[in-house]
């Protein structure tokens, strides 16, 4: 598009400023219009005239099949009767960005204006595309409105069932604002508010518990809303019930008369004073930013350099911002301060934020902005027949493209942290973000074209990639069974969860909790150390085919599907016998195929899945003529310490993932279990206690253990005289203990049925009296303290103990 005068706008940028664009005006890029438009407006074949210029933008998606290595092409273009062949290089690493988002981008959206142009309503493909680009589109929802666009957050919406391809491919979204621009009147009056919190909050705990939301407050506010403000918090603060968590946001920097009011803080760039972002956060608050302004950040407008959106997320992660906001996707229709026509022709008007010519303002405030507010165009313009591109659908911008670009360098830079290559990611916070926010000087510290960018990731990608190599994990091209070579060549050499989860975490030094005694005693303190060879698992490759699930008891606190099950998926105690449960080992003769169908007890179901860096767990899992069903699903994110949501269940009843517990032969065969291991008890305590999420019990006897009470091995207990097997997993529960996971006979714990172990008998020489309760730490606490962390927000967490919870009841370790 053609620019003819530069913005005028302080917020953007001041005009003749060091920190505005050096390059302002003149034609910019700006629509991607794709080569099935009509001919003449963006379509192939494109008519050049000479001493003109086109650029052309080509997407390239890899699939996650696809061999790595460098792949050599051409590009063959053919202009004036000749042709040209352009060499192009790709390379193509060995590891793969995650589907799910590592921060998260909201872009306000209204259907109207799609629908005015188009002439119908097309919200299923604008959320596609913005899907596609990791950005989520966003209005207010409430209890009504949510169920009917239930696929946009469970994730069905964006599947090929749906027609969809492309990054997070059946990932919902999470962003789930209660209100938008405004409170809306629903809040108005006390009794009113608490009744449509609790009921917002609820529908949320119970359908969506990963889903952000809050309550938006007047937008930039003035002080003469402040005491509206203060009596909408409080309507919400008040509230003895669930709705007390429903964060109060605001689009404005800190300011102390609204300080007992706010959650969310979000401020411009400008407003994003980097100590008081620090103060806010250490009370428990979060602090957003939205939008653009030069030097402090990045302009999202068509006269900026294009490259600005990608800087705006690279300052996000450099400064541990959660959520970023922009304030309209598709500004085509004006708001009502425009004078004259407000349906704008935005495919030949680059000004698409227009102040001018309003009555009773000062020339000095009426300015107007380029591609202000649009970020998506219409392909297709019933208004402006001659603009019309032909394409029955939303058609992205290069800005849209560079908040992608920054999202998925995001995901890089948090890749590299995860690794432990801090100096790699401070190499390159130096090079692209040195100085944001309150830290800016007169220009923009962040480079305004795209090699840079380029060059950071590429060196980003070879860092992980190497990291990676270090590690050798084997590729894993076909379902592969716990008890092979195989797989503990794969085992061996994979992370499970980060170095700072609690499964990895060295409490040898932690100290004894004062009712130790009392908690082992109740356990049994002459009782034996037990095992159940009952805890196996397969391996799966990336592109493992997913197949439905029926989900028959714990529907609402399972995760949804499909999952990767491969047909060789081993049940729980195959293929030995050694459990408590004789019920449930598999009888002399039945083959795998038929233990799948057959047989009682809890049939665990363990999917690991290191390609994507994914655990599937089951409960009562079993094959049916139907398809496969369970009582319980649930999935975890292996590279991050995400937890299920409080008071959630997972295979086990303590809310736990089961896997990273198992006592594994290649981890015995290098001479330490080094994680904690899995523990069942008789009777446990009605509470649970980080990392547990769950408890089963009715039981309030303090002597009792919570669910995630955690266990070590004393110091001086003597291991020199026991086998090496057993010594290894001895050695690993004296650095890192064992986690009451579930309700089972007393000191049993949870071993692969695997044929290669030797002189396990000996762990009965152990007792209860041998061991010590440990006092935990916390989520932000131990090897957590070092590493960012998301604060809990105010009154948003509720108790961790009391309460009436669900016990399950019947067979197996989850009774009791």
């Amino acid at each position: 598009m053609h620019v003819a005068m530069p913005s005028n706008a302080s917020w953007v940028y001041e005009r003749g400023s060091a920190a505005a664009p050096g390059d302002p005006t003149g034609w910019k890029p700006v629509q991607l219009v794709p080569e099935n438009a009509r001919a003449g407006r963006g379509g192939l074949p494109i008519a050049i005239n000479a001493n003109e210029n086109q650029a052309i933008w080509i997407e390239i998606d890899i699939d996650r099949s696809r061999q790595p290595g460098v792949y050599h092409g051409t590009i063959e273009i053919e202009a004036d009767g000749s042709r040209r062949m352009l060499p192009v290089e790709l390379e193509v690493f060995t590891f793969a960005l995650p589907d799910d988002n590592s921060m998260h981008a909201m872009l306000f959206y209204t259907s109207d204006q799609p629908e005015l142009y188009h002439g119908r309503n097309l919200d299923a493909a604008y959320h596609r595309l913005a899907h596609r680009h990791r950005v989520e589109l966003v209005d207010a929802y409430n209890e009504q409105t949510i169920p009917k666009v239930w696929g946009r957050f469970s994730g069905a919406d964006f599947t090929a069932a749906h027609g969809y391809q492309g990054p997070g491919e059946g990932v919902g979204n999470v962003l789930a604002p209660r209100t938008f621009y405004g409170a809306g009147r629903d809040f108005e009056d006390r009794s009113s508010a608490w009744a449509r919190s609790d009921a917002w909050m609820t529908l949320l705990h119970d359908k969506l518990p990963r889903a952000i939301t809050f309550l938006y407050m007047p937008d930039e506010p003035r002080q003469a809303e402040y005491a509206h403000i203060l009596k909408l918090a409080d309507n919400i603060h008040s509230n003895p019930g669930p709705g007390r968590a429903l964060p109060i946001f605001v689009t404005h920097s800190y300011v102390e008369a609204l300080d007992p009011a706010i959650d969310i803080w979000c401020s411009g760039p400008k407003g994003f004073r980097l100590d008081r972002v620090a103060t806010e956060r250490a009370r428990g608050r979060e602090y957003w930013f939205y939008n653009g302004g030069r030097p402090e950040g990045g302009a999202i407008t068509i006269d900026a350099p294009a490259t600005d959106p990608r800087a705006t997320i690279w300052m996000a992660f450099k400064h541990d911002v959660r959520v970023y906001f922009y304030w309209h996707s598709v500004h085509w229709r004006h708001n009502s301060q425009k004078q004259g026509e407000r349906n704008q022709n935005v495919w030949a008007e680059s000004i698409t934020f227009d102040n001018r010519k309003q009555p009773y303002k000062p020339i000095d405030d009426q300015g107007y902005i380029h591609g202000d507010g649009v970020l998506i165009y219409p392909g297709e313009d019933q208004l402006h027949p001659e603009e019309d591109r032909g394409v029955p659908g939303p058609i992205a911008t290069i800005q849209l493209a560079n908040f992608r670009r920054g999202l998925e360098d995001h995901q890089y830079l948090t890749l590299a942290r995860k690794l432990g290559l801090g100096d790699v990611v401070d190499d390159a916070i130096r090079s692209i973000v040195p100085r944001v926010f309150s830290d800016a000087g007169e220009r923009v510290s962040f480079p305004e074209t795209g090699d840079p960018y380029e060059a950071a990731r590429v060196k980003l990608a070879h860092a992980i990639e190497g990291a990676a190599q270090r590690s050798q994990t084997p590729r894993v091209s076909v379902p592969v069974l716990f008890d092979t070579p195989e797989a503990d060549k794969i085992l061996s050499t994979m992370e499970i969860f980060p170095p700072d989860n609690p499964w990895n975490e060295d409490i040898s030094n932690r100290p004894v909790d004062p009712n130790s005694a009392a908690i082992i005693g109740s356990i049994g303190a002459d009782a034996p150390l037990g095992y159940n060879l009952d805890m196996n698992f397969v391996i799966v490759p990336p592109d493992q085919p997913r197949v439905p699930v029926k989900i028959t008891e714990y529907p609402a606190e399972s995760d949804p599907g499909p999952f990767p099950i491969p047909p060789n998926a081993p049940i729980e105690n195959w293929p030995l016998s050694r459990n408590e449960d004789r019920g449930a080992l598999p009888k002399p003769g039945v083959t795998l195929e038929q233990f799948q169908r057959e047989g009682t007890g809890d049939r665990h179901l363990i999917l690991v899945d290191p390609g994507n860096g994914r655990l599937q767990e089951f409960w009562q899992a079993r094959r049916t003529d139907a398809g496969w069903e369970a009582s319980q699903a649930s999935t975890f994110d292996l590279t991050s310490n995400h937890l299920r949501p409080e008071r959630w269940t997972s295979a086990d009843a303590a809310g736990l993932p089961i896997f990273p517990a198992i006592v594994r032969y290649d981890e015995v065969a290098q001479g330490m279990v080094k994680h904690a291991m899995r523990v069942t008890v008789r009777r446990t305590r009605q509470e649970y206690v980080y990392p547990a999420r769950h408890f089963a019990s009715t039981h309030t006897e303090t002597n009792l253990p919570r669910m995630g009470e955690r266990l070590r091995l004393r110091k001086d207990f003597d291991t020199s005289g026991f086998p090496p097997d057993a010594r290894a997993i001895l050695e690993g529960l004296k650095r890192y203990g064992m986690l009451v996971a579930d309700n089972g006979s007393d000191w049993l714990m949870s071993i692969a049925p695997d044929r290669r172990f030797q002189g396990l008998e000996s762990l009965a020489r152990v007792k209860g009296s041998d061991f010590e309760v440990i006092v935990p730490t916390g989520p932000n606490e131990g090897p957590r303290a070092k590493a960012p962390a998301a604060r809990a927000r105010r009154r948003s967490e509720p108790p961790r103990s009391g309460g009436v919870e669900r016990a399950r009841v019947g067979v197996g370790p989850h009774a009791q």
